[in-house]
């Protein structure tokens, strides 16, 4: 039996048990075994990662919209505060709050001296 005669596994493993004792076959067929069940495991695999694909291909669509249409609101705001000339006032930093609490004791100390006088 040559190569050119095997056209399916059945055949393929026919031509095995001529050829190989029986020991060795049971341990080529949890082989071909295990095998199979590794080509399931990475279509599988492969499946997944088209879809998961698919699904990223979707979130950054989507997120793409929104970042344009952010962008057109952001520069309407742009236009309507120019037209009003809104000025910001500086904000005015804040003392620390033990800097707050020792001020307040100076200035009550302050206070007690005038009264006493």
């Amino acid at each position: 039996m040559g190569v050119e005669n095997i056209t399916n596994l059945s055949d393929f493993q026919i031509g095995l048990k001529d050829l190989l004792p029986a020991e060795v076959l049971g341990q080529v067929d949890k082989l071909i075994f295990i095998s199979k069940i590794a080509v399931y495991i990475f279509i599988g695999y492969v499946l997944f990662l088209i879809i998961k694909q698919f699904y990223g291909w979707r979130r950054n669509k989507r997120i793409n919209i929104m970042y344009h249409r952010v962008n057109e609101i952001n520069k309407k705001l742009d236009l309507i505060l120019e037209k009003k000339k809104v000025k910001s006032e500086p904000v005015k930093k804040k003392k620390r709050f033990w800097k707050r609490l020792f001020d307040k004791k100076e200035k009550r100390k302050n206070q007690e001296k005038k009264r006493k006088k």
